[in-house]
């Protein structure tokens, strides 16, 4: 029987606080991955950068760790998520080192700075995550090829959906259940 395992690092990057998991995942070959199996967490943290120190200095921390991060567990992928400036330093580190870079809400529009940021994460990345068919069709149209491009929709719409939901029905909501 041969299984089939993966690392993934995911990146929630922030100017003073970005967040990080590594997980994985295995499943057997030519077979379906279980939706109720949960992955395997390996290591999680925050990379922390001092407030005073400039924006270019704070990319700089940011990359460098998420390199070591990189360079320790050796990924098969790296996800990052959005648009900010932040978003560059994980953008770079993976794609330097040959990880295959996978983007969560790409192909938004805002007429800002994170637009451009965006679309230049997208550019840079292997497999694309968005939030709606309108930013799917936009990635696309930016020369990405569709087969790699899955609108999932926005896990924190979604959560937040659900804990509106929960609220109206009379349910109080239960901050430990949610962060299960």
């Amino acid at each position: 029987l041969t299984v089939i395992s993966m690392v993934i690092l995911g990146i929630d990057p922030g100017t003073a606080t970005t967040g990080y998991a590594v997980i994985s995942t295995s499943k057997p070959k030519n077979q379906k991955q279980d939706r109720n199996e949960k992955p395997k967490v390996i290591d999680f943290g925050c990379i922390i950068t001092h407030p005073s120190s400039l924006p270019g200095k704070r990319l700089q921390e940011i990359y460098n760790q998420v390199k070591a991060l990189i360079k320790k567990h050796k990924p098969d992928v790296v996800i990052t998520v959005g648009d900010r400036f932040e978003t560059l330093a994980t953008t770079i580190s993976a794609v330097m080192l040959n990880i295959h870079l996978a983007h969560t809400m790409g192909g938004e529009v805002t007429g800002t700075i994170d637009e451009s940021i965006r679309h230049a994460v997208t550019k840079f990345s292997h497999l694309h995550f968005p939030a709606n068919t309108d930013a799917k069709d936009r990635i696309v149209k930016l020369g990405e090829n569709p087969d790699y491009v899955f609108n999932t929709g926005c896990p924190r719409i979604d959560e937040v959906k659900k804990l509106i939901g929960e609220q109206k029905n009379g349910n109080s909501y239960d901050e430990k259940a949610f962060f299960e």
